[in-house]
């Protein structure tokens, strides 16, 4: 993830400095590819960093940056744009300064917390410390080439897609959900800008709306965690998924109305 951020940043720097629309689009169409990392991996890191009982709220409080993040940026962003001393390029610049300034405070706090490499360290440690060759762990032997990158980190994704049935319906729930939320990203400048002739702040507020709706699904998610560690456990201990779906149900009713 790290590196991906850094491209991102370096992509912004770049798009803001960008003196036509042709460099404007492919920067901007590159650093959204590298943005994009955080957002696929860091569900993956937490179910690393915390155990199945207190991974629901560590998972809800990451949705807000998720989905919130999108909601605030307009109006961020149109501030910026409508100061006569900033101008549209600052929109680049502040995030790239955003950027730069979590990836400098994930590179020295963010410990290492995936298992695997957690063991591979162990062994290589305890074979400099007692000199005992048989302390190993198979993750030595992985090596990240073009030829796993290919097989593994692209070719799995679309394999599972097609083949698991549940990876399926997931990645088309996903895709309805951002759907909707980036369509409003798009709607919302025309019907309240456009149409209604509000300056580009004003016009932006509605998006607010969203950003408080994001906040109640908060309060859902934790109110149904107490349930769902008391499954977890009588389950001993393992993942219930089924059991996370009352808040889902409450967010699909929302959106039919």
């Amino acid at each position: 993830m790290l590196p991906a951020m850094f491209c991102l940043g370096l992509f912004s720097l770049v798009t803001a400095t960008s003196k036509n629309a042709a460099s404007i689009f492919i920067t901007r169409f590159l650093g959204g590819i590298f943005g994009s990392a955080p957002v696929s991996n860091v569900s993956a890191a937490l179910g690393d960093i915390w155990e199945a009982k207190a991974r629901g709220i560590a998972v809800t409080f990451y949705a807000v940056a998720v989905v919130g993040g999108p909601t605030l940026g307009p109006v961020i962003g149109s501030a910026l744009v409508v100061n006569p001393h900033l101008g549209w390029r600052w929109t680049e610049y502040v995030e790239a300064i955003w950027t730069f300034t979590i990836l400098g405070l994930c590179v020295f706090t963010l410990p290492e917390m995936y298992g695997p490499v957690l063991l591979k360290f162990k062994a290589q440690r305890l074979r400099k410390e007692t000199g005992n060759g048989k302390f190993y762990h198979p993750h030595e032997n992985m090596k990240l080439d073009a030829k796993t990158m290919v097989t593994k980190h692209f070719s799995r994704p679309l394999l599972m897609l097609a083949t698991e049935p549940m990876v399926t319906c997931i990645a088309f729930y996903a895709s309805f959900v951002f759907g909707l939320l980036y369509m409003t990203l798009e709607v919302f400048p025309i019907v309240f800008e456009e149409q209604r002739g509000y300056s580009p702040v004003v016009g932006s507020l509605p998006f607010i709306a969203l950003f408080v709706g994001v906040l109640a699904a908060v309060f859902i998610n934790l109110a149904n965690q107490p349930r769902y560690i008391r499954i977890a456990e009588a389950a001993g201990g393992k993942p219930v998924p089924e059991a996370r779906l009352p808040p889902m149900v409450c967010y699909s009713r929302g959106v039919s109305y």
